[in-house]
C-alpha cells in the first residue's frame, strides 16, 4: 500500500493536496524559519515585490507575508491581498467537471460536440472523438494556444479573444493524432472545457465557480470580477519594474481567469485535503487519481499532477510559468 503524504503550502500562489486519504497532523502549522529567509532573500533582491506564504493542516493555518503589494506603495500584503491564480483555475474546471458528472450531469467520456453548438465543426482522427476528460488531463491533441489570437496587447493576450474566435479555431482546426494518446498542456483545451460546462449549466462560466464551489466553501473573495473592496486590496503584476495590466478573458475563463487571496486558497486546499466537511470532497478525491503518465515517477489527473517519491504520492499543481509575486514550492507535513 503506498503512504500518502499531506501537504499543505501555499506559497502564493501554488497550493499542494494531500493524496488518497489525510493523516493527522499532530503540530500547528508553522512556516519553517528556511522558508521564511528564502522569501526575504527574493523580496530584498528584486526577484519579488511581494510574497505571502499559508500553510494548513487538520489543527489550522499559518501565513507569513512580506514585502508589499506594489513596488512604489507601501501597502503590506496579507491574507486578504487579490491575486491573479493563474492556472490553478484548471482544477476549479476540474472540480466543476467532475462534480457534475457525478450528479449525471455530464459523462466524462461524452465527446465535446455534444455540448457545443450544431454549427461548430469539432476535429477527429481515424474517427476517434475529442471527449471531455481529455479536455481535462490535456491529451485532447489541442495545442497550449489558438493560433488566431492577435498580439494587440501581447501583455494581455486574451483580453479581446473572443467566443466567435474560440468556435472559429476549433471548427477549423486539424487534429495532428488520436485524441488521448499524447499529454500536451493546453490552455486552450481547459478554456474550451470551463465554456462547456457553463453552457451546460446555463450560467457563466464565473457564476458556475461561485454556485458549485466557492458559494458552498465560503470562498467569498474568489472571482473573476472583483467587487470595489477587492480592487483596492489587488496586487499589481510586474515585468520586470514595469506594471502590466491584470489578465483578462473573454472566452477562455476556464483556464486561468479567477483571481482569490491566501485565506480562500487554504480553505480550498483543506477542503481538497479532506480537513473540511464538504460535498465536494468525493470529486476532489476523484480528480487526484492518477489519468495518464507523463514520466516514470509523474501523472497527470484532471488538472492536478501525482507525483511519487518511493512510497510516497504528492499530488500538487503544475504551472507552466512563475507569475509575478509569486514563488512556487512545497512543504510535507506529517509521517
Amino acid at each position: 500500500m503506498k503512504k500518502s503524504k499531506i501537504i499543505g503550502i501555499l506559497l502564493f500562489f501554488c497550493g499542494v493536496c494531500a493524496g488518497q486519504s489525510p493523516i493527522p497532523v499532530i503540530q500547528i502549522p508553522q512556516i519553517p524559519r528556511e522558508v521564511k529567509e528564502n522569501v526575504r532573500f527574493r523580496v530584498d533582491h528584486g526577484y519579488n515585490v511581494g510574497i505571502i506564504i499559508g500553510i494548513v493542516n487538520p489543527k489550522g493555518t499559518d501565513y507569513y507575508d512580506y514585502g508589499t503589494a506594489t513596488i512604489a506603495g507601501k501597502e503590506k500584503l496579507n491574507e486578504d491581498t487579490i491575486f491573479e491564480i493563474g492556472s490553478i483555475t484548471k482544477v476549479f474546471t476540474a472540480l466543476l467537471l467532475v462534480d457534475m458528472a457525478e450528479r449525471d450531469e455530464v459523462n466524462l467520456d461524452d465527446p465535446i460536440e455534444k455540448y457545443l453548438p450544431g454549427s461548430i465543426r469539432v476535429p477527429t482522427y481515424n474517427g476517434q472523438r475529442i471527449t471531455l476528460s481529455q479536455l481535462a488531463i490535456h491529451t485532447s491533441g489541442l495545442p497550449m494556444n489558438p493560433n488566431n489570437m492577435t498580439v494587440d496587447n501581447p501583455s494581455n493576450p486574451f483580453s479581446d479573444y473572443s467566443v466567435k474566435r474560440m468556435y472559429d479555431f476549433i471548427s477549423n482546426y486539424k487534429l495532428q493524432r488520436n485524441p488521448g494518446t499524447r499529454f500536451e498542456y493546453s490552455n486552450y483545451g481547459f478554456g474550451l472545457l470551463g465554456h462547456i460546462l457553463a453552457l451546460h449549466g446555463k450560467t457563466t462560466y464565473e457564476g458556475l465557480v461561485k454556485q458549485r464551489i466557492t458559494d458552498k466553501l465560503g470562498m467569498a473573495d474568489t472571482l473573476i470580477t472583483p467587487n470595489p473592496k477587492m480592487q483596492r486590496c489587488f496586487a499589481k503584476g510586474y515585468s520586470g519594474v514595469v506594471e502590466v495590466p491584470h489578465h483578462e478573458y473573454l472566452s477562455l475563463k476556464g483556464s486561468a481567469a479567477l483571481r482569490s487571496t491566501a485565506r480562500d486558497m487554504l480553505i480550498f486546499l483543506a477542503a481538497n485535503m479532506g480537513l473540511e466537511n464538504s460535498s465536494l470532497f468525493l470529486a476532489s478525491k476523484a480528480i487526484h487519481k492518477s489519468r495518464h503518465q507523463l514520466v516514470p515517477n509523474m501523472h497527470v489527473g484532471w488538472g492536478w499532477y501525482i507525483r511519487t517519491i518511493g512510497d510516497h504520492k504528492i499530488v500538487k499543481i503544475f504551472l507552466t510559468k512563475v507569475l509575478t509575486n509569486v514563488i512556487i514550492s512545497k512543504i510535507q507535513i506529517g509521517n
